[in-house]
């Protein structure tokens, strides 16, 4: 797959960076506590350097386990919101499918020389022209694509997707004006 001119969905890339970085942050931040708490009873008297010691270990060993448990809590919780944006994208794309399948949708070239057929032709931005060549549900939106320029394009020959201009991806050549596919 070439790379497409579009923004990444959150639930397919960013959202596993910022809970790595979440976990990595909250981490850090419990043993740079800790840490103080050692470092201010340096240079004390040793009662102090008792209680000093005695909550840096505090912070460490519950921080610990706090951490463990709402890290967990967070994963768990994370997973069943990507688990349901993931049913449906996939119940998207299926219906999607089934929808040009049982209408036998394709898209045959006119142009001479090519007439190849394919499932999905590139479209284009109407805003900024780039060429999407996989303009389906997937991880750059489900029903809606963002390209780079901001602009939203339908996903699904159901939500407009075939109102784009289209060319085949083959050739180049320009579909028509305003894409009608054929039945087979």
């Amino acid at each position: 797959m070439k790379d497409q001119p579009a923004i990444k969905s959150y639930f397919f890339e960013k959202g596993y960076k910022d809970l790595s970085n979440t976990i990595k942050d909250s981490w850090s931040s419990n043993i740079a506590s800790a840490l103080d708490l050692f470092a201010k009873g340096g240079a004390r008297e040793w009662h102090a350097k008792i209680v000093y010691f005695s909550a840096g270990l505090a912070v460490i060993i519950f921080g610990a386990v706090l951490f463990s448990v709402l890290s967990l809590l967070h994963i768990v919780l994370l997973f069943l919101v990507f688990l349901v944006i993931y049913i449906s994208y996939t119940l998207v794309l299926a219906v999607d499918y089934l929808y040009r399948v049982k209408n036998k949708i394709t898209t045959s070239c006119p142009n001479s020389g090519c007439f190849e057929k394919n499932v999905v032709p590139v479209y284009q931005c109407p805003n900024c022209f780039a060429e999407h060549d996989e303009l389906w549900p997937g991880k750059f939106g489900i029903l809606n694509r963002t390209c780079n320029c901001g602009a939203e394009l339908p996903t699904t020959f159901l939500n407009g997707r075939n109102k784009l201009y289209a060319s085949c991806p083959k050739c180049r050549k320009n579909l028509s004006k305003r894409f009608n596919p054929e039945p087979l």
